[in-house]
């Protein structure tokens, strides 16, 4: 059990490499369990999608994904399963603080998206230490201009950047974000707020890490 556990935290360390899940997948074929066959399946859909491939999928996750969620979410609602693991997760922002450092523990979570982000919520965003560790992070439903908070939290892996909603009022913080330690390492970055044309502009111009930005 012990190798296995460390097996996982290798690849919530190192999620872009397959050679790992592969290993994970076979201990765990060898111990008699499905979430190997499962992780083997997901990996070749990658490669090639036939439909044997697929209903094998299918019926492994009619059956486990429940359990295999749990992690994540006492339902298996607002999860995705890529290359064997949960790599999408939408939730509150509430769920977030509650279980997202048991979550990116258990996962190597790569899209977090929150949904109906109110003013409150905007202010916690600083608060939670797993959004340090995503890769893609979407905030949905805005009723808070969020520049600020985001430019405060100490993202160390984040690449893409999308942020929904109309927050109302004049927009504020834009300059915070472009400051934040985090920014330049960005790939792309997808603002739809009712922003001023002037930073509609900005960010249209804005072209982080080679990536690219969209408003």
């Amino acid at each position: 059990m012990n190798s296995l556990r460390t097996l996982r935290d290798a690849i919530v360390a190192e999620p872009d490499d397959l050679g790992l899940r592969r290993v994970y997948a076979d201990a765990l074929l060898e111990r008699g369990d499905p979430r190997g066959q499962f992780i083997h399946v997901q990996l070749q859909l990658e490669v090639n999608r036939t439909p044997e491939l697929e209903a094998a999928e299918a019926a492994l996750l009619e059956r486990y994904r429940h359990h295999w969620a749990l992690p994540v979410r006492p339902d298996h609602h607002g999860v995705k399963f890529v290359r064997g693991f949960v790599e999408e997760w939408t939730c509150s922002l509430d769920e977030l603080l509650n279980r997202g450092k048991r979550v990116l523990k258990a996962t190597p979570l790569r899209l977090l998206r929150l949904a109906c982000v109110t003013q409150t919520e905007v202010f916690q965003l600083p608060r939670s230490l797993a959004l340090r560790n995503v890769r893609e992070l979407e905030l949905d439903g805005l009723r808070a201009w969020p520049f600020v908070e985001l430019s405060r939290v100490k993202f160390e892996r984040l690449e893409r950047l999308v942020l929904r909603g109309d927050p109302g009022g004049a927009s504020y913080g834009f300059h915070e974000l472009l400051g934040a330690p985090w920014f330049p390492r960005l790939k792309e970055l997808e603002v739809r707020l009712p922003i001023a044309k002037e930073l509609r502009d900005r960010v249209q111009h804005l072209a982080p890490s080679n990536g690219r930005a969209r408003a």
